[in-house]
């Protein structure tokens, strides 16, 4: 896997890289969202991807499970921090 922006300088990574790390923290601030409002046992992959505007299929190639979800924005908030 390509070093993540914390990894690496931004600079350093081409816009089809970027694009990718946004889409990643993008669906995984909107399962956030679900698993706050909802309960993470009642939030499905599917409305996951129907509430981010992308196929479960999209979704899928990133997150294959919803663990995967957890996992990276632990990370990505650990960047920010």
């Amino acid at each position: 896997m390509p070093p993540s922006p914390a990894e690496a300088d931004s600079a350093d990574l081409g816009r089809h890289e970027r694009k990718r790390w946004q889409q990643r923290d993008h669906l995984a601030d909107t399962a956030w969202d679900l698993f706050e409002a909802e309960g993470y046992a009642s939030v499905t992959m599917k409305r996951i991807a129907a509430t981010a505007d992308v196929s479960k299929v999209t979704l899928n190639k990133h997150f294959p499970v919803k663990e995967s979800l957890l996992r990276h924005l632990f990370h990505y908030k650990l960047r920010e921090a």
